[in-house]
């Protein structure tokens, strides 16, 4: 996955930007890249780094996905500060959320794209991605923002979270699976033997937009 990620932004000539997963699986993904990237270089002044979704805590608490990437990902290979879009979880959720649009709607019209490059995602064990939970995924398809503030079941549950509009349309959505359990959901998400699911439905989406979309399932 690391590999692939780097593939995709290393003929960034031009201004590109990336949405960032959290989690437990995110930390692995990071530290790859970082290691990956001696081998395969990428231009890293010309690439934007967003978050799918982040939960409403300080920046620097143990749970902020922002504290996460941080650490293993965006310090090591020296990112410069204009470069990293953090959600402004200082802010009450809802204002956040519209910061957020903004700072991401100002960028896309800067690099004047229409989606990101690439979305970096993966599925818990009900089928979420980002923080678009089962019973959200009407209200995500709904909003008329590219970030949306939302209550989850999982703690903490205030998070703010990318909507389906975006992760629809990135160019390439890299999105992993792992575990046995998680495994199992995907085989039945793609196999439509259970309810609706957030990743069923993005992958809906997706293969409607005709976007490359990649599942990486480790164990």
């Amino acid at each position: 996955m690391a590999e692939h990620a780097l593939h995709i932004l290393q003929p960034t000539e031009t201004l590109a930007s990336i949405a960032l997963t959290g989690g437990r699986t995110a930390e692995g993904i990071y530290t790859s890249i970082c290691e990956q990237s001696l081998d395969i270089p990428v231009r890293w002044r010309n690439v934007h780094f967003f978050w799918g979704d982040e939960r409403c805590v300080p920046m620097n608490d143990p749970e902020s996905n922002y504290k996460l990437a941080h650490e293993s990902l965006l310090k090591p290979l020296r990112i410069h500060p204009a470069n990293i879009h953090r959600i402004p979880t200082q802010l009450p959720p809802e204002e956040a959320a519209i910061k957020a649009t903004e700072d991401y709607e100002d960028f896309l019209k800067m690099a004047n794209a229409s989606s990101l490059r690439m979305a970096l995602l993966s599925m818990g064990e009900d089928g979420h991605i980002a923080s678009l939970f089962p019973d959200g995924i009407t209200n995500s398809l709904n909003s008329y923002l590219a970030y949306s503030f939302v209550t989850g079941p999982k703690p903490p549950p205030e998070r703010i979270t990318l909507n389906f509009s975006e992760l629809a349309i990135a160019d390439h959505a890299l999105i992993a699976i792992s575990g046995e359990e998680k495994k199992k959901k995907l085989e039945a998400i793609l196999s439509s033997t259970i309810q609706r699911t957030p990743l069923g439905e993005l992958l809906h989406l997706r293969s409607r937009s005709q976007k490359q979309t990649h599942l990486y399932i480790t164990p």
